[in-house]
């Protein structure tokens, strides 16, 4: 069993895989859709495994914290294993245990307000990032700053009160010079990733090396 430790083993695995799927999506071919359908199925089971394996490594990490009351982490650690154990006992037990008072209200009043106090800690990034890069160094800047402020002032309900042009004109920004941007990023990106691709399955990608190398 030594050939399964050769590198090509992996790289002739990622061949295989990404031309089923490439002509199973380009071509109607009994045989090669039902490999690809088999192809699905495993993934979702891989992935399955890479999530407990997962669950399993973040259980293991924070116990280390607990058991060596580590300074500002450990009572963290031990919160966040009680509500994994609590999510996950109520989530195997069935729709009826489920939907248990408790376990919406575990949900309402602590994950809920968690997701709010992130998103409200991001909004100060965002603002952060926002002053420092609307700043009138030259003309492209410029532009930026008057863009931005016409979209705002159009996302605004008060926008149209101030000019009655802003609503016309927020929605031409949107609908043009920044749908622009977005297709020329878009079909940039779908080029670079077959280009990406191309390159791993002929293996001349360096970032991705099947010799255990990085």
């Amino acid at each position: 069993m030594s050939w399964l430790k050769q590198p090509e083993v992996p790289w002739l695995l990622t061949v295989v895989v990404a031309v089923v799927t490439f002509v199973e999506y380009f071509f109607v071919i009994d045989p090669v859709t039902t490999a690809s359908l088999i192809l699905q199925k495993w993934v979702v089971v891989i992935a399955f495994f890479a999530l407990v394996l997962g669950t399993v490594n973040l259980v293991w990490l924070q116990a280390r914290h607990i058991v060596r009351r580590t300074k500002g982490q450990w009572y963290f650690s031990a919160w966040l294993l009680f509500l994994v154990a609590f999510m996950l006992i109520f989530g195997l037990a069935g729709p009826r245990i489920a939907s248990h008072p408790l376990f919406s209200w575990v949900y309402t009043e602590v994950e809920v307000p968690i997701d709010n106090a992130l998103y409200a800690l991001l909004a100060f990034y965002i603002a952060g990032a926002a002053y420092r890069a609307f700043r009138a160094r030259n003309l492209d800047a410029t532009l930026m700053i008057v863009s931005g402020v016409i979209v705002m002032l159009f996302s605004a309900p008060f926008g149209g009160l101030i000019w009655s042009g802003i609503p016309e004109l927020g929605l031409w920004i949107l609908n043009v010079p920044n749908l622009a941007v977005q297709r020329a990023i878009i079909i940039t990106t779908v080029i670079g990733m077959v280009a990406l691709g191309t390159r791993i399955l002929i293996g001349r990608e360096k970032g991705v090396s099947f010799r255990g190398e990085q």
